[in-house]
């Protein structure tokens, strides 16, 4: 609108600036020509219908034409067809190429483009807008009225707007108008009709109020609109309807000034207080008790206390207690028991013998365990080592001694277990392990049980259930140890002894299980080892080395003899074959050299003897006359025999090992 007389007062302006009067207006399907400054019928394709004072025409909109010039309005297509704006012919009204909801899309008049929620399609042409009150989808031909108490109130609205509580739609779909005060509404209401009074005692203060309130205490409802205070020394519950309604306090509750200045209002005594004079609540005293809006307190029942004054309730004795002037509750003696909301001390209750209340709070009697016993009532003791008992024992006297060859695994035990194999009982309290070398079955009695184990075995272990032969290379010593069988012995499974290995075999190691035969060509020595016979000799069962026969040789480590070709003998003791005609050449020089050696060692023997006796004889001499001068005389036999001496006997062959 403010576009349109913009343009009329610039359109005036014109005019008045070239002296057209202002009161000319040019008649339907003409406009002005301000160039010519006439009024010219309006080419085909445009209208002017002469409302205004137009300086051009306007185009037929889409899906119209104008066939000829000087028209006042256009003419609408044939059904089914289009045109677009300005059209001048039916010629140009051409049928829809786009489905309903849809118009050409100007970028590309070779597609169709879907219309938006909110708008409608028209002649294929154009999207419009849905008017307020209506909606559309994509895709729509046509608005959809809003439903009854909802509203559109603007254009292009792609949905409905549901009225909220305290409003209603005012049957033209665009707004939701509020309800009058002290009235209110539901959601989606359709007219004022639908808008209804409060209930009494409650209120709406404002205008589209979405609830009532209620009026409260001390307060009553006036007009639905508002609430009155009662007057003073009164009061009313929440919700008064009139003034009627504000009362003095009932019994059990008091009057009290509100906090806010407020109007005065009745309070109700609270649980465990009771109401005096309309003026005050006072405690209840210990032993008693109250509710809310009590005039006066209650003693508890038996067997329940309050322990404190102001109490709403009371509470039981529990298990193991009694009451006592229903302000306190107190333990039963140790050794009894009591049911909850016990009235007196002889509401405790001793627990049966061989069971106990363990403590004095206890609901029930607790029966002693297997392998103790009941003391007092009040205690379960624990039977000695050695000893057991069943569940419920009386006294000491009912932990029963153990079997003989049987133990208790721990003090307070509710069983006797066996001693197990490898071991013997001890007093009923322990199980000893069997000495290395014996066993027993189980539930020995005592060490004489464990028996030894037979020859050639022992235990591996003290307390060992079973006895073990000794390996093979082993022998058992005093049955409590398997020693490994020296060097140049064996053994089998189970024996005593080791046996020496048979001649011609050994072994080399401790533990050996059996001996090994000397290999082909040796010996054996102390059982331990073989050596190889040396070379001239031949084994014979692998005990000794023999020496070869004559004519025959070997080599070392050989089990035979080989005998040497024809003019061969065997020399150097069997070790090598030489030719026996060398050989005896080689002896008989060596013969002649041995005896040219004896003659020329005789000589020398001579010679040597020679030279002796010369020696004697000087001495002799030479002595004889010095010892003649004291003493003349000498024995000549002596001289004779030193002489005979040094002279060879008859008979007697002259050598060199003799002097």
């Amino acid at each position: 609108m403010q576009r349109l007389f913009a343009a009329f007062v610039f359109i005036f302006a014109i005019f008045s600036s070239k002296g057209v009067a202002a009161e000319v207006i040019c008649s339907k399907g003409e406009f002005y020509n301000l160039n010519t400054e006439n009024c010219e019928n309006c080419p085909s394709g445009s209208f002017a219908n002469g409302t205004i004072y137009l300086s051009k025409c306007e185009p037929c909109p889409e899906g119209s034409y104008a066939p000829n010039s000087g028209s006042s309005e256009c003419t609408e297509c044939p059904a089914g067809t289009s045109s677009v704006s300005g059209a001048s012919s039916l010629d140009q009204c051409s049928a829809y190429k786009c489905p309903s909801g849809s118009i050409v899309s100007p970028s590309n008049p070779d597609k169709c483009k879907i219309c938006q929620a909110g708008t409608y399609e028209v002649h294929r042409t154009s999207c419009k807008d849905c008017p307020p009150g209506s909606y559309s989808n994509d895709g729509a031909d046509e608005c959809i009225a809003c439903p009854a108490g909802t509203v559109a109130q603007f254009p292009t609205a792609p949905e409905c707007v549901t009225c909220w509580a305290g409003t209603y739609e005012g049957n033209n779909r665009r707004n939701c108008y509020r309800c009058p005060a002290g009235t209110t509404s539901k959601m989606a209401s359709k007219s004022i009709d639908d808008c209804t009074a409060c209930p009494a005692g409650s209120i709406a203060q404002e205008e589209g109020s979405r609830k009532c309130y209620q009026c409260s205490a001390g307060t009553y409802e006036v007009d639905r609109k508002s609430c009155a205070t009662c007057p003073a020394g009164t009061v009313s519950g929440a919700g008064a309807k009139s003034i009627d309604e504000c009362n003095i306090c009932l019994p059990g509750s008091i009057i009290v000034s509100s906090d806010d200045s407020g109007p005065e209002k009745c309070s109700q005594c609270k649980a465990g207080t009771y109401e005096v004079n309309r003026a005050s609540c006072e405690k209840c005293p210990s032993g008693t008790y109250s509710q809310d809006g009590a005039t006066e307190c209650t003693a508890c029942p038996a067997g329940s206390v309050a322990y404190f004054s102001g109490s709403n309730e009371c509470d039981r004795c529990g298990e193991g207690s009694y009451e006592v002037d229903r302000k306190f509750c107190t333990s039963c003696p140790l050794g009894t028991i009591a049911a909850p909301g016990s009235k007196s001390i002889n509401d405790c209750i001793i627990c049966p013998a061989g069971s106990i209340a363990k403590d004095p709070a206890a609901e029930q009697c607790t029966e002693c365990k297997a392998g103790t016993y009941e003391v007092n009532r009040t205690s379960c003791a624990i039977c000695p080592p050695g000893t057991f008992s069943v569940a419920g024992a009386k006294s000491i006297s009912e932990c029963n001694a153990c079997p003989a060859g049987s133990i208790t695994l721990f003090s307070g035990s509710n069983e006797c277990v066996k001693c197990k194999p490898g071991t013997y009982e001890v007093n009923r309290t322990s199980c000893v392990s069997c000495p290395m070398g014996k066993i027993s079955i189980e539930g020995a009695k005592s060490k004489d049980e464990c028996n030894e184990c037979p020859a050639g075995s022992t235990t591996l272990i003290a307390g060992s259930d079973k006895c073990t032969k000794c390996r093979a290379g082993t022998f058992e010593v005093n049955r409590s140890s398997c020693h490994l069988c020296p060097a140049g012995s064996y053994s089998e499974i189970g024996v005593q002894l080791c046996k020496s290995c048979p001649a011609g075999s050994y072994n080399s190691y401790m533990g050996s299980s059996e001996c090994n035969r000397c290999a082909s060509g040796s010996y054996e020595v102390n059982r331990t080892t073989c050596n190889q016979c040396p070379a001239g000799t031949f084994e014979e069962d692998g005990i000794q080395c023999l020496a070869c026969p004559d004519g025959t040789i070997s080599e070392v480590g050989s089990n035979e003899c080989t005998p040497c070709i024809a003019g061969y003998i065997s020399v150097n003791n069997g070790t090598r074959c030489r030719d026996e005609k060398e050989v005896r050449k080689e002896e008989e020089e060596k013969k002649k050299e041995q005896q040219g050696i004896s003659e020329s060692n005789n000589l020398a023997l001579y010679a040597l003897g020679a030279v002796a006796l010369i020696a004697i004889v000087f001495v002799i001499v030479f002595g004889s006359k010095n010892k003649r001068k004291a003493r003349p005389s000498r024995n000549r036999k002596s001289e004779q025999a030193i002489k005979i001496s040094l002279v060879p006997q008859k008979g007697e062959e002259q050598s060199e090992d003799v002097l």
